[in-house]
């Protein structure tokens, strides 16, 4: 049977749990009581724990999970107070089904610290292992030892992300979240404020199974070293999709957003995107695209008013860089507005191997002059797209919807 047990800071574990008014008094305790595929409820309170391991199928949540109130999110805190890495979970095995009854809901997650490699400060889903997370918010957890402050997704693990956000975390890299060879599924992701002691400071994504993603966001990020996010796309089984993304107000020394597509036959899209006002030191203010084997699908986006302040050469100051082209990849470019007044080029080869980069119905700062591809490379420029006369509505305040005196 599926049971619910509830948890309480004025609870006792002398208790039965089985009800709001028959309390449990810690997490931990409850954890070492229930079965597989039993839920326990976190009435709203601050729970001063760490190294919770949950090594059984089961969902944790705040009341949220019953009645849908929001507050319940910041109201229902774990808090590690610094002492530890807060959870670790190894629900689940090797499917997309169990995230059903493998599920963190509802909390804030802060204050973890984790002082060893493979753990985050705040939650790490182990190997081969399945969890779904929403709702959940993951504030000032760090990891000063390896990657992922917030969150680590271990090898072959699943994991869904909805409803997410994560401010203030830390680590050696992937402030936010470091995964490898993971299976990824985002959905109203929220990354602000994170920071690294060396590289890639919001995301580190280290090979993939597969990438799914919608409602991304990523902002206020400032690393004094390279990539802001750094995705490596090797081993996927499936297309990988950014759709709805926005990375807005970050600075980095170099490379903002990389993104490699090493070994694969899936393709990689990029869909509704607006990568705005964010700065570089010393090259790459856009998007890097490196090793990419196959096609690359850049639509209906945006890439505007992001500059480098010591590098305008075609790598450094382009906003669109394709590096190191493998086996006669290629780009295609629709709908979507690539401006760049700061610096020589607008698009960019690097390590010219060759690629096909096509460009539909698209606006290109500077137009086919501005655009730089080897002659290995095939470039399709279309008579439909523009290169002057573009106009936002109120880019000072964020909104890049086309004006209406846009040509």
């Amino acid at each position: 049977n599926q049971d619910t047990y509830f948890v309480s800071t004025i609870g006792s574990n002398v208790n039965d749990g089985t009800s709001s008014s028959d309390v449990w008094y810690s997490i931990e305790y409850a954890l070492s009581q229930v079965c597989d595929e039993d839920t326990i409820i976190v009435l709203d309170g601050t729970y001063y724990e760490d190294s919770l391991e949950v090594d059984r199928d089961l969902v944790l949540g705040s009341m949220y999970l019953i009645d849908g109130d929001t507050n319940h999110i910041s109201n229902t805190i774990i808090d590690g107070q610094d002492d530890g890495w807060i959870m670790m979970w190894y629900g689940g095995s090797n499917s997309w089904s169990d995230t059903t009854s493998n599920q963190v809901v509802g909390l804030t997650i802060r204050n973890g610290n984790s002082a060893g490699n493979g753990y985050a400060g705040g939650l790490t889903v182990y190997n081969n292992r399945v969890l779904k997370v929403k709702g959940v918010r993951f504030e000032y957890n760090q990891n000063n030892q390896d990657a992922g402050g917030a969150m680590y997704m271990r090898y072959n693990s699943y994991v869904e992300l909805q409803d997410v956000k994560m401010q203030f975390n830390h680590a050696n890299e992937g402030g936010a979240f470091y995964s490898y060879y993971c299976y990824s599924r985002f959905f109203d992701l929220d990354l602000n404020a994170n920071t690294s002691n060396s590289e890639r400071v919001a995301i580190y994504l280290n090979n993939a199974r597969s990438f799914y993603s919608e409602d991304v966001t990523v902002r206020n990020h400032n690393s004094q070293n390279r990539e802001i996010i750094s995705m490596n796309m090797w081993d996927l089984t499936s297309d990988a999709v950014l759709k709805n993304w926005i990375v807005r107000d970050n600075s980095a020394q170099a490379r903002l957003f990389a993104i490699a597509q090493q070994g694969t036959d899936d393709k990689l899209t990029l869909e509704n995107c607006l990568i705005i006002n964010n700065t570089t030191q010393n090259g790459g203010p856009g998007l890097l695209i490196r090793d990419t084997r196959n096609e690359v699908f850049i639509l209906n986006s945006t890439i505007a008013d992001n500059r480098t302040i010591g590098s305008t050469n075609k790598e450094g100051g382009a906003m669109i860089v394709m590096k190191s082209p493998q086996n006669d990849p290629s780009l295609t470019i629709v709908n979507s507005i690539v401006e760049n007044e700061y610096s020589t080029y607008t698009i960019a080869e690097n390590q010219d191997n060759g690629f096909d980069l096509n460009i539909e119905n698209s606006f290109i700062e500077g137009g086919s002059t501005k655009i730089e591809v080897s002659s290995n490379s095939t470039l399709s420029y279309g008579t439909s797209n523009l290169s002057l006369g573009l106009y936002f509505t109120d880019a000072d305040n964020g909104d890049y919807r086309l004006s209406s005196v846009a040509t």
